[in-house]
């Protein structure tokens, strides 16, 4: 494949990434919704990359309250949560 070919899809790639982690998390939480059932997010604020959740609730009983989250690529490359 032609250099030029691969970097248009490692442009495309990226930004379509980058589409996605800073997409607001309360559509992703629309969209998921439905799949999740019975377990249900509260209060979803900021965007996938950095957010967070007022509870996370399972048959309308708390499970977790507060969460928040910050993805950092460094992190994601080498599969650590924090």
């Amino acid at each position: 494949m032609p250099k030029k070919k691969i970097l248009i899809v490692a442009l495309l790639l990226s930004f379509a990434l980058s589409l996605l982690f800073n997409a607001p998390a309360a559509i992703l939480q629309g969209w998921l919704q439905p799949k999740l059932g019975t377990l249900e997010l509260v209060g979803v604020d900021g965007s996938l990359r950095e957010g967070e959740v007022a509870a996370v609730q399972l048959n309308a009983r708390p499970l977790i309250q507060q969460l928040h989250w910050k993805l950092r690529l460094s992190d994601l490359l080498l599969a650590r949560l924090g």
